[in-house]
């Protein structure tokens, strides 16, 4: 089976954030920055959460 897809990460990088989960939200970011398009949407992610008063 492929890799998902950089999205999949992406929201499950969101959802860790949701629960608290720091360490497993920056190890779906970071596997997701090094998919193709990956910086900019971890870029986008963090910023969203930046927004949203979490780190």
């Amino acid at each position: 089976m492929p890799d998902p897809p950089l999205g999949a990460y992406i929201w499950l990088a969101e959802m860790y954030d949701r629960f608290g989960q720091e360490s497993d939200r920056d190890a779906a970011l970071s596997r997701a920055a090094t998919l193709p398009g990956g910086r900019e949407a971890v870029a986008k992610a963090r910023t969203r959460q930046n927004a949203q008063g979490r780190k």
